[in-house]
């Protein structure tokens, strides 16, 4: 696998050699994305790191070379031929026999121009936003009473950092009441930077009945891959107005709205419109028919019955060693095989086997020649499927090891897989014994 401490390392050289220059973010959390590919011909681990970088200032600047360390292990044991698991388990890489090089690589440096944020003479609206930005809107309804609001809902986006989306300007509206919005917002992080969504929820109240027009919603930014300003706009909306309950105001018109400015005003974020249901439902005063009472009283007699169950449980546990060594062998060996096919190598695979026989069965599988392994399984009274599966599986990876291929995916996984099922299959047989 690919250590933390060595990425984390990497991390913190990128961060600093970023200085001043760049506010600089990482694209990727502590559980990195790996894959394996044949680089001349040899199985590599991959692992991309990404950042988002933003420049503080304009100019030229450099990004220096930064120097990446790492480990090549190589092996120096000799096959026996008198023996073929002594050399794989006394002479490779795990159990001795090996030499450690230190090499260390650079990355190559790279120059930057950054220009300047914007040109000169910008358009009216714009609020120094810098990007690629959308913008869209919808209603509630649109049909309402004269003072009862609806919500109108502005959606911005961006590939921007979160904070930098100003909010949007409403036109003027002369006949309408548009109150403090309800602000919200999500940021996405994906291999190609951020993505930030800004939703804002205005209540608006229209002041007369008739037909009133709300109008597009522009918001100016400047585009630095086409080095122009752009204009991201929402769509009108044409609200049809009838009377309200409210008193008329003979001035104008209009009516009084139910909820005024300055209650929505004091009471902030707080303010809910509630819609009553069409028909309220009967709660009983019966305080025995309900469930979570019910339960309730139940809880203390399914307390007592775990208990006496898990009591059970390690009495037959306590008198049952054999079982209980063969359950935690299993138990660590299945951990072994699924570190193994996360870890695309097949020699956990195998050596999960041998501690599993070895702490199951009793058997010194390690060290032992394919006929005394066969001797040793056959004395614990296995089937001789089982035995001459067992001996053909670890034969098979010592053949596929010195070929070159044990790192294979495909052969990585075969080995655990048959691996996972003979475990499987010897702790089914002496299970039944």
């Amino acid at each position: 696998d690919f250590p933390q401490d060595v990425w984390t390392k990497a991390v913190k050289s990128i961060t600093e050699a970023a200085g001043n220059n760049f506010s600089i973010s990482p694209l990727f959390t502590d559980k990195l994305s790996q894959k394996v590919e044949n680089v001349n011909g040899v199985p590599t681990r991959i692992i991309s790191l990404s950042f988002s970088i933003v420049p503080l200032h304009p100019g030229a600047i450099t990004l220096p070379s930064l120097p990446f360390a790492y480990n090549i292990y190589r092996q120096t044991g000799r096959r026996s031929a008198r023996d073929p698991f002594n050399d794989f388990f006394g002479g490779d890489p795990f159990f001795g026999g090996q030499q450690i090089e230190r090499v260390t690589k650079n990355t190559a440096s790279n120059s930057l121009t950054i220009n300047a944020v914007s040109p000169s003479n910008p358009p009216a609206g714009y609020s120094g936003a810098v990007g690629n930005f959308t913008m869209s809107s919808t209603i509630s309804s649109t049909t309402t009473a004269a003072g009862q609001g609806v919500t109108l809902t502005i959606t911005q986006s961006g590939n921007v950092r979160p904070g930098t989306i100003a909010d949007p300007v409403l036109p003027t509206l002369p006949d309408l009441d548009a109150y403090t919005p309800e602000k919200s917002s999500h940021v996405d992080t994906a291999a190609d930077g951020f993505h930030t969504v800004k939703t804002c929820k205005y209540l608006v109240v229209p002041k007369r009945e008739g037909k009133i027009s709300i109008p597009p919603i522009s918001f100016v930014y400047f585009d630095p891959q086409s080095a122009s300003y752009k204009t991201a706009a929402t769509k009108q909306f044409d609200l049809t107005v009838t009377r309200g309950n409210g008193p008329a105001v003979a001035q104008t018109g209009g009516f009084v709205p139910t909820v005024s400015q300055t209650d929505v005003k004091q009471q902030g974020n707080d303010i809910r419109w509630i819609h009553t249901p069409g028909k309220l439902s009967h709660q009983s005063s019966k305080p025995w028919n309900s469930l979570p009472l019910i339960l309730a009283l139940l809880l203390p007699f399914g307390l007592v019955a775990g208990a006496i169950c898990f009591k059970i449980f390690r009495y037959i546990q306590e008198h049952d060693p054999a079982a209980m060594r063969r359950r935690k062998a299993r138990g660590v060996a299945y951990a072994s095989l699924d570190e193994a096919a996360e870890k695309h190598d097949a020699a956990l695979a195998v050596e999960a086997l041998f501690v599993y026989l070895a702490s199951a069965l009793d058997v010194p599988a390690r060290g032992s020649t394919g006929d005394e392994l066969h001797v040793h399984l056959t004395k614990r009274k296995l089937p001789e499927a089982i035995v001459a599966q067992t001996v053909s599986l670890l034969g098979r990876f010592e053949d596929l090891r010195f070929a070159g291929r044990a790192g294979e995916a495909a052969t990585v996984t075969a080995i655990v897989d048959e691996t996972r099922k003979l475990v499987d299959v010897i702790e089914s047989k002496r299970g039944a014994k």
